[in-house]
């Protein structure tokens, strides 16, 4: 897999995780809020990064590409776009009607859009010999096999409450997990392309070290306030059983998108050389990782852990 069709791949993956989250998230909330308006445009985004992407792999390869993915996954395009800006109108406008019953036609857009993503995966797969109009048909069997499951899912949820819900405290975990497995992803990324400095000057590879150093430390101080206050916000909620998608908030899920969207389009374009890799996302991962350790000593200890507070606490007590 070359670097442009991972990048491609993870865009609209990343577009697939904050579509989903907020088709659902509205269908559970039972009203279209801002959060959900949120994810779809962070969804209609990603998705625009990793159809241009893939635009950019066709046009470099007349053979690549299938014409019914690209037909699909322009209608998809076309009605997430609608979808988004409908979404932004019902908003503004709080028709209460409007706003209990969007989650409808939210998610007719989320399973059409479904179709091209499995049309793409399932053209990935070296195993499978189908035609263009084989896969297709496939992806379509499988949206519509999902479809009947999620309506008779529907018709079972008045059943229960509990579906889909954790205790409030346990959205700490879901946090420390979250930001600890992006987190080593990312420092990954950054140690990887370290190896592609072998052979450098001692002196290039003691300042790209130190480099990294700094962008740990502001990275780290930023976040450990990201702890404080989504722990505390976690703390103040009223409900005792909550979705545990509810783990950050709207200005998290927003800076989680954006810095994703920057990393992933750079890197696509090639505008990032592997110098500024290797120091900027090993100190980044880094301080990603221990933001999740931080979220976890929130859930056991009841406060948030970061180096600089941990520091001042010591030297005011000695």
């Amino acid at each position: 897999m070359t670097s442009m069709l991972g990048a491609a791949v993870a865009a609209i993956t990343a577009a697939l995780l904050f579509y989903t989250i907020g088709v659902f998230g509205e269908q559970r909330a039972g009203i279209l809020k801002g959060r959900h308006l949120a994810f779809f445009w962070a969804g209609l985004v990603f998705d625009l990064i990793g159809t241009s992407i893939m635009g950019r792999i066709a046009a470099a390869d007349s053979a690549a590409g299938s014409v019914l993915h690209a037909a699909t996954g322009g209608i998809a395009l076309v009605l997430m776009t609608v979808h988004a800006v409908w979404a932004t109108l019902v908003l503004i406008r709080k028709n209460q009607r409007r706003l209990a019953n969007f989650h409808t036609f939210s998610r007719v857009v989320w399973l059409f859009w479904l179709i091209p993503y499995l049309i793409g995966m399932l053209l990935g797969m070296p195993g499978l010999r189908l035609s263009d109009l084989g896969v297709t048909l496939l992806a379509v069997a499988i949206v519509a096999v999902l479809a009947l499951g999620l309506y008779a899912t529907d018709r079972r949820r008045r059943e229960t409450s509990s579906l889909f819900v954790m205790r409030r405290e346990n959205l700490l975990i879901i946090a420390g997990v979250v930001w600890i497995v992006a987190g080593l992803n990312v420092a990954n990324i950054g140690l990887r392309a370290s190896l592609e400095l072998v052979g450098e000057q001692l002196l290039i590879i003691a300042v790209l070290i130190l480099a990294g150093l700094a962008v740990f430390v502001a990275f780290h101080m930023m976040f450990g306030r990201i702890v404080k206050n989504n722990g505390a916000r976690i703390r103040a909620l009223t409900e005792e059983m909550v979705s545990p998608l509810r783990f950050l908030d709207a200005k998290g899920y927003l800076i989680m998108a954006v810095m994703m969207g920057a990393g992933i389009g750079l890197r696509a374009l090639g505008l990032i050389p592997a110098w500024f890799v290797s120091f900027f996302y090993t100190g980044l991962g880094t301080a990603l990782a221990l933001t999740g350790i931080g979220f976890l000593m929130h859930h056991r200890g009841g406060e948030g852990w970061t180096y600089h507070s941990f520091a001042r606490t010591h030297t005011l007590t000695d």
